[in-house]
């Protein structure tokens, strides 16, 4: 704050090239530490997807050359405490015909790949993900 009054923000320029951030939504509106978000590198096409960690200012990426990954969703684990336990999904795909479309699935923590769902059809590049738990 300065000496009138006024209120002057100073830009923290964290990361290059995202799109499509999100977070745990169970920390909406709450101090949080990671966000998740696409990448992009040399292209106008997510080639990443990666976790930022907005404390120590590290990332963890996930990537598979000739792949085009959709905005990467975090679901928390039943129970969960810690902000980042949980898992990423995303749609995937590929130019290459030697590449069938496919659901990933990162753990949250780690960014390792836990699963992969190959889709036997056409997809098309999409943006936004949502998750939608079945009703109770």
């Amino acid at each position: 704050m300065k000496e009138d009054g006024s209120v002057y923000c100073q830009p923290d320029f964290l990361f290059k090239g995202l799109e499509l951030p999100g977070i745990n939504y169970n920390f909406n509106a709450k101090k949080y530490r990671y966000f998740y978000a696409s990448k992009m590198e040399l292209s106008a096409h997510p080639s990443k997807i990666a976790k930022f960690d907005v404390v120590s200012r590290n990332l963890l990426e996930w990537h598979q050359e000739n792949c085009f990954a959709s905005e990467p969703v975090f679901v928390a684990s039943p129970g969960a405490v810690e902000e980042d336990d949980g898992v990423i999904l995303s749609s995937v795909i590929s130019p290459d015909p030697n590449i069938s479309p496919f659901m990933l699935v990162l753990d949250a923590k780690t960014f390792t790949e836990i699963a992969r769902a190959s889709i036997d059809a056409d997809v098309h590049m999409d943006l936004h993900g949502l998750f939608i738990p079945a009703a109770v």
